[in-house]
C-alpha cells in the first residue's frame, strides 16, 4: 500500500499509526501532492474518500489516477457531487469552509473520468445517507459541546461546529450531493508514463 497525503500533520499521524499497528513493511507513506507524486509501481486499485473534492483540476487528477492503475486496476471514490445547480452562497461555502472550488455534477464527473482513460464508471448517489449522517453528527457535537471545549479549547471547539453547521446546510439545501464512484482502468489507456 502506498499512502500519499499532502498535509504533514496527517501524514505524521497516519505514519506513527502504521508503525503501532506492526505495518511498516506493508505501507508506504508518502508526504506529497498527488498530482506529483512519483510512484515506484502501478497499482491494482486505488481509493480515495471525499479527497477528489480537494483537486481543482479534475482533469488531470483523474489522468494521474488512471496512470497509477494498472490496466483493468479499480478505482474506487467517495466525493461530493453537484445533484443540482449551486446557489452562490453555496459556492462560497464550499469554497471558503469545506476548500471545494470545483465541483462537478454527476455527468460531468463521469465524463472526465472517462476523458482519462477509465471505463465502467459507476457512479451511486450517497446524498441521502450522507445527508442523515451529517444532520446526525451536528446534533451530536451540540450535544457534547462543553466537554469538547474543555479537551480542546473554545477556538478548535467553535471551528469544528462551524464546519458542521455549513456542511449540514449544504446538504440539507438539497444541491449537494453525495457519490460512489467506482471505475476501471481502460486497457491502452495512451496516458503518459509514470514518472
Amino acid at each position: 500500500v502506498t499512502a500519499v497525503e499532502l498535509q504533514p500533520d496527517f501524514h505524521d499521524a497516519a505514519s506513527r499509526l502504521t508503525r503501532r499497528c506492526g505495518l511498516d513493511d506493508r505501507v508506504r507513506h508518502v508526504r506529497a501532492d498527488f498530482l506529483e507524486a512519483e510512484f515506484e509501481d502501478r497499482h491494482d486499485a486505488l481509493v480515495s474518500w471525499l479527497t477528489f473534492l480537494h483537486i481543482d483540476d479534475h482533469a488531470a487528477l483523474f489522468r494521474r489516477c488512471r496512470a497509477a492503475l494498472v490496466d483493468g486496476g479499480a478505482l474506487f471514490a467517495e466525493d461530493f457531487v453537484a445533484d443540482a445547480p449551486l446557489t452562490v452562497r453555496e459556492r462560497r461555502l464550499l469554497s471558503e469552509e469545506v476548500y471545494c472550488r470545483a465541483l462537478p455534477d454527476r455527468d460531468r464527473y463521469r465524463e472526465r473520468l472517462e476523458s482519462a482513460g477509465f471505463t465502467d464508471v459507476e457512479m451511486h448517489s450517497m446524498t441521502e445517507p450522507w445527508t442523515r449522517f451529517v444532520v446526525a453528527r451536528e446534533r451530536a457535537f451540540a450535544a457534547d459541546r462543553e466537554r469538547y471545549r474543555r479537551l480542546h479549547g473554545r477556538a478548535a471547539e467553535e471551528r469544528l461546529a462551524r464546519f458542521y453547521g455549513v456542511v449540514r446546510e449544504l446538504f440539507e439545501g438539497g444541491n449537494l450531493g453525495g457519490a460512489r464512484i467506482v471505475a476501471r482502468a481502460a486497457p491502452n489507456p495512451g496516458t503518459a508514463a509514470l514518472r
